[in-house]
């Protein structure tokens, strides 16, 4: 969750245990989400400016890694 706030234009991260909600400045949310679905990712919308992560029970670092930069990138071009 350390790691998600540094996303651009992160309002918000919350979560509990591995269900984890990302928060944006702007209704930005459907680009997010079919720029993740592009790259491989699988992530909902909650509202208009909502992530929301549900991973498997056996996900490990690097996939988290991996995880946050198709994000990262997704959001990056969601801003342009």
């Amino acid at each position: 969750m350390k790691k998600l706030k540094t996303l651009p234009h992160t309002k918000e991260v919350r979560g509990k245990g591995l269900l984890v909600g990302v928060e944006f400045d702007a209704p930005v949310g459907k680009n997010i989400k079919h720029g993740c679905f592009d790259r491989k990712l699988l992530v909902t919308l909650i509202g208009t400016s909502v992530i929301r992560m549900v991973p498997s029970l056996i996900v490990t670092k690097e996939d988290c890694d991996k995880a946050y930069e198709i994000l990262k990138s997704a959001v990056e071009e969601a801003y342009n």
